[in-house]
């Protein structure tokens, strides 16, 4: 049973990307309905500047963890804050001919990831500056490591879905886990 369930998963997704490998990247204001390929600006009402670079970003989030010596030689990280801003369920992408929504619930993204660790990496001024308003100061004996994940606003988006009208997408609220 096994078997049969993951060679038909794994027939769907050669199938998948067929379609994908065999779509040619859409105009915002001349995508068809269904499985579409897009690729423009990202653009967000709601940017703010991230935590830690600055950079403008419909959301990014900021985690910041602690190196844990365990008695055996070998550690591990332990995440012991975190900060986030902006919305991640809705942005826009703009080509030269126009603007499209993308509802990102249950979407798959790869975001810009940064991340700094102490005694090995210089960490901008802001986020010294969080890192002491949390209470880990950069430069204290503690091994540190930072990690800010940003969409970042007016960057290249790439967008790979079904583009589908609005009255068939559910609202926000009923969405499951990004």
């Amino acid at each position: 049973v096994l078997g049969t369930w993951l060679c038909r998963k794994g027939l769907r997704g050669l199938s998948d990307a067929l379609a994908v490998a065999n779509s040619p990247t859409s105009k915002a204001s001349s995508a068809a309905l269904g499985l579409v390929e897009l690729e423009g600006r990202a653009l967000s009402s709601a940017a703010s500047p991230a935590a830690v670079t600055g950079r403008l970003g419909a959301w990014w989030d900021v985690t910041v963890c602690v190196w844990s010596e365990q008695h055996n030689g070998k550690g591990h990280w332990n995440q012991v804050a975190a900060r986030h801003d902006g919305r991640i369920d809705l942005i826009e992408l703009e080509d030269d001919s126009g603007r499209l929504p993308v509802w990102l619930p249950g979407a798959t993204m790869l975001l810009a990831v940064t991340s700094w660790e102490s005694g090995k990496d210089v960490l901008p001024p802001d986020g010294v500056a969080l890192l002491d308003e949390l209470g880990f100061p950069w430069n204290s004996q503690r091994r540190l490591l930072v990690r800010e994940e940003c969409l970042e606003v007016g960057h290249t988006l790439y967008v790979l879905g079904t583009l589908d009208e609005r009255s068939n997408l559910r609202n926000p609220s009923e969405a499951g886990p990004i």
